[in-house]
């Protein structure tokens, strides 16, 4: 929601229409189930557990309710407000860049 309040020239009528497409095409269950058998096919019943062990651990937790929580039109609007500065600093761009190959 916060991207489109920094379109002007978006209407309520699109944002809603936005909203219900994504309602109507995002479907939770359906990505879960293709993750469970993609899963399913790659990894052994030990590495399936290990994972769960690891997810029902305190840090796994923690990691999973900071992805929640990075997902708000909140988390959006902050790093919306601190992306300029991040981009600007070369070494973290860097760094990111590394990551991501």
């Amino acid at each position: 929601m916060e991207a489109f309040k920094q379109q002007p020239d978006t209407s309520q009528k699109e944002v809603d229409d936005m909203i219900r497409a994504m309602d109507e095409t995002i479907v939770p269950e359906q990505i879960i189930a293709e993750i469970k058998q993609s899963l399913s096919t790659k990894l052994s019943d030990a590495e399936v557990s290990s994972l769960l062990t690891w997810y029902r651990s305190p840090l796994g937790r923690a990691f999973t309710e900071a992805e929640s929580k990075s997902s708000t039109e909140e988390a959006f609007a902050a790093m919306s407000q601190e992306a300029p500065a991040l981009l600007k600093r070369k070494a973290l761009m860097d760094q990111v860049g590394q990551i991501e190959t």
